[in-house]
């Protein structure tokens, strides 16, 4: 099969991917549906300013993506991600914000969103979020959580000193919690067993101070998925 190679080398199959833009800013829907008309790989199948039309377009279009407001009248794009986990909507959902709290952030994680990107870099980084949510990984720049839940950036570097340093093993199992993996999954990718993988996680519980799986991802999402120092 012809593969196509695309930013951070990104190996996907080259065929179209049908995709929903839903924003309640005019401006913002214009300019990203610019930079996707721009190489035909990308079909846009509904353009939207609110969440129900929104929902009721990925209902009747079934995409593959859908590029959606974390904030919109009528539906969230939030509650856009909840509706389709639960009706079993295959669509891979990417949020957009410019303001969500630490709380939506979270819950949108715990719901299975596979991007997160801030506004203000959308037209510039939305691409290469689409290659890698299409090569089966999530995608969320730690700038972007950074930003949109109110955190300083380059906070983690100031306190880099202080904070407890994860192994290099510790880091693969990080970034493979992030992608949506289960233990069996990890073991079987890294050549180690359930209990292994479980011994890591605890460790990495106590030394980072989070409590479960959905917190560890999102600690990776903003350390960026466990591949840099924490």
């Amino acid at each position: 099969m012809d593969t196509r190679l695309g930013s951070g080398q990104c190996q996907i199959p080259r065929q179209r991917t049908t995709i929903v833009l839903a924003d309640d800013h005019p401006l913002v829907l214009s300019a990203l549906e610019a930079v996707l008309k721009r190489d035909p790989l990308w079909h846009l199948v509904g353009i939207h300013l609110d969440g129900i039309s929104a929902f009721e377009g990925i209902r009747r279009a079934k995409p593959d993506v859908a590029v959606l407001d974390i904030q919109m009248p009528g539906m969230s794009g939030l509650e856009i991600l909840k509706a389709a986990v639960r009706e079993g909507l295959r669509t891979r959902i990417v949020l957009l914000t410019g303001s969500a709290t630490g709380r939506e952030i979270t819950e949108a994680l715990e719901s299975g969103v596979w991007g997160i990107v801030l506004k203000a870099e959308a037209t510039s980084s939305i691409l290469h979020c689409l290659w890698e949510v299409m090569a089966g990984r999530r995608c969320a720049l730690p700038e972007s959580l950074a930003a949109a839940s109110g955190r300083p950036r380059g906070k983690g570097k100031e306190s880099t000193s202080s904070e407890p340093r994860i192994t290099a093993r510790e880091k693969e199992i990080m970034a493979l919690v992030a992608d949506g993996n289960s233990n069996r999954e990890i073991a079987r990718s890294l050549g180690l067993s359930e209990g292994t993988v479980k011994i890591h996680l605890n460790n990495m519980f106590r030394k980072l101070g989070v409590g479960n799986r959905t917190e560890l991802a999102a600690l990776a999402f903003r350390s960026g998925r466990g591949e840099q120092g924490v």
